[in-house]
């Protein structure tokens, strides 16, 4: 009798730190208790893939965190954040593109050398704005 065991282990690793963007205006909290509460997630994720015998794939995938325009600090501004696309150009980290993929690196191997890549620039046009009626001024 021959015994056949298929293991298979999938190893993450969450780059370049977490992403904590400040609370939206969302008309019922006020100022005072508001904080940098919204998670938006990790930059760079690696995914490895392997059995009992070591790992055999590994792939990058890079994402925008839509950071841009976030608040600077406790006493206001604004952050203007880009991200580097690793071709040599980068992107703008607008929030309409929080969490979209824009780079998939494909490994030969952990620690070899890159086999495939794909690139996206994603691409955005207002069609509609949110007014928030809490926000404005009352009539006078």
């Amino acid at each position: 009798m021959t015994w056949s065991f298929r293991t298979a282990f999938t190893k993450y690793a969450h780059l370049d730190g977490a992403a904590w963007h400040y609370a939206d205006d969302d008309g019922l909290t006020k100022e005072k208790y508001k904080t940098w509460s919204q998670w938006n997630g990790y930059g760079r994720v690696q995914v490895q893939s392997g059995g009992w015998d070591g790992m055999r794939s590994l792939t990058e995938h890079r994402f925008l965190r839509g950071m841009d325009g976030d608040r600077k600090n406790a006493a206001g501004g604004t952050k203007s954040v880009t991200v580097p696309d690793g071709e040599g150009g980068s992107l703008t980290d607008h929030e309409a593109f929080q969490g979209t993929e824009f780079k998939t690196i494909d490994y030969t191997a952990p620690g070899g050398t890159v086999e495939s890549k794909t690139v996206s620039t994603p691409w955005r046009k207002e069609t509609a704005k949110r007014v928030r009626h809490w926000a404005r001024s009352p009539p006078t």
